[in-house]
């Protein structure tokens, strides 16, 4: 649904070696992840990390969770 926004506190965790990141060529789709959120709070981009975060680095990703909620 183009136009729309999300309004929920949001965030956003991602590996950098994600394959999806490079889709379109040329352009970085992790580049601006807050774009469609009104309240967005965090981006967490995990070095050496695939599209599997939970499973790659679950610590990692558990500490940008946590941190994201403490947030809230």
């Amino acid at each position: 649904m183009s136009g729309r926004s999300i309004a929920q506190p949001s965030a956003f965790i991602a590996g950098e070696r994600d394959p999806v990141r490079a889709f379109v060529p040329g352009v970085d789709l992790y580049a601006d992840p807050g774009v469609a959120c009104s309240d967005f709070r965090s981006s967490t981009i995990i070095p050496g990390i695939g599209h599997w975060v939970q499973q790659e680095a679950p610590e990692k990703t558990n500490a940008a969770l946590e941190a994201f909620v403490r947030g809230l």
